[in-house]
């Protein structure tokens, strides 16, 4: 579901990836990490369609990202950056809902109030939570709110780059149950906890843009 090969990234005369390879299959779930500069960003964005390879290849759902393709990929992946965070005035149900209103999920029924306020209580969020300003949301509810918006609108890639960093231990748990519950979820998730490496099926760890795949959380 989530490959690339021998991925290469050169920008502005730096080579950010070098010979980037991984390969998760439906279902599986793998965390990356590494320290500060050392690409993980930068790979997410290759895989999300944001950077274009310089060289080698990547496949979202079995599709390489050609123009012809890119619908049925958005349709299916959702990458949520490490530091999405939204400074407007809209209220979280404004946020949840406006991507309801993109062509490409045309054809998935908009979520009611009863709905909406089911996801919010499995992800141990208040009702009340729909009228706050986006804004004023906690760094962990904000997090939420995006995993919560990714699955509603049935996203079965994600690309999660540190989404739990800011949650406690029990939310960062009912986050990770529901991407590793889901079988026909796949996902890459960029983070250095512990608690996360534990619960992932592949584990790769990059250093100077260049990616390995590792058999223990060392």
């Amino acid at each position: 579901m989530i490959q690339a090969e021998n991925v290469w990234l050169r920008l502005g005369g730096s080579e950010l990836l070098k010979g980037a390879s991984l390969k998760l299959h439906r279902g599986e779930m793998g965390v990356l990490w590494g320290e500060s500069g050392s690409g993980k960003s930068t790979l997410m964005r290759v895989l999300a369609g944001i950077y274009e390879p310089s060289q080698g290849e990547v496949r979202i759902a079995g599709l390489s990202p050609s123009p012809e393709n890119l619908p049925a990929i958005r349709s299916c992946i959702a990458y949520l950056p490490q530091k999405a965070r939204v400074a407007d005035e809209s209220a979280v149900r404004e946020h949840l809902l406006l991507p309801f209103g993109f062509r490409a999920n045309q054809d998935r029924p908009v979520p009611d109030d009863l709905q909406l306020q089911e996801w919010l209580n499995r992800f141990h969020l208040e009702p009340e939570l729909l009228e706050r300003p986006v804004r004023d949301l906690s760094g962990g509810e904000f997090q939420r709110v995006s995993v919560i918006r990714a699955l509603m609108l049935g996203r079965t890639v994600l690309l999660l780059d540190e989404v739990t960093s800011a949650m406690d231990g029990a939310n960062q748990e009912r986050v990770l149950d529901a991407i590793t519950q889901d079988p026909e979820i796949t996902a890459l998730v960029v983070s250095h906890d512990p608690r996360v490496k534990e619960r992932g099926d592949r584990l790769f760890s990059m250093a100077q843009g260049r990616l390995e795949e590792v058999t223990d959380g060392s």
